[in-house]
């Protein structure tokens, strides 16, 4: 989870007390991970239930996050103060930074605030770094990024290996960082 975290009032909450034992949702918390894919970060928000609806002994099971963020890549994000909006630094590895004004409702794109529009980037003919998933022998999903030399490099090519203290810390993200470097 990161450390991005809001909660926001939705205006209809119940209190529970004769509800007829149904969930009442009264607010929304927003937070961010990498649900499903270790390589990414994006958004999420998920409902926090009534009190009176975490209870019984047949309490709901709580639906899961909705991804708020859309592109897949890395996504750094602040909350406005009121919970309304949200600014998303964004990159991936075939997309440089960028920086856009999102609804916190739906993730809707409001604006761009910053794009990255150099012309000499689409010159470079860098391919981006081909990410890879391999599996150690207790079945742990190691992630790794995967730069190939052009097929006109001389023979023999040369290998580097550059590791990194996971499996906790994964420096492999699908993010501009990953990209190489002219």
């Amino acid at each position: 989870m990161g450390s991005e975290m809001c909660i926001r009032d939705s205006g209809g909450a119940g209190d529970g007390a004769g509800g007829g034992g149904e969930a009442a949702e009264c607010a929304r918390i927003f937070f961010t991970a990498s649900l499903g894919d270790a390589r990414q970060k994006n958004l999420f928000s998920a409902p926090v239930l009534a009190r009176a609806a975490r209870g019984g002994g047949d309490a709901p099971v709580p639906p899961a996050p909705t991804r708020l963020t859309h592109d897949d890549g890395w996504h750094e994000v602040v909350l406005s103060r009121s919970c309304k909006v949200f600014v998303d630094v964004f990159c991936s590895v075939d997309q440089p930074y960028r920086v856009t004004l999102h609804s916190l409702s739906d993730g809707s794109k409001l604006g761009t605030l910053y794009q990255n529009a150099d012309p000499r980037l689409s010159t470079l003919t860098l391919p981006a770094p081909r990410l890879i998933t391999l599996r150690n022998r207790h079945g742990v999903a190691l992630h790794g990024a995967l730069y190939e030399p052009r097929a006109s490099f001389a023979r023999p090519r040369p290998l580097i290996v550059s590791c990194y203290g996971g499996p906790d810390l994964s420096l492999i993200h699908i993010s501009e960082p990953t990209r190489r470097t002219p």
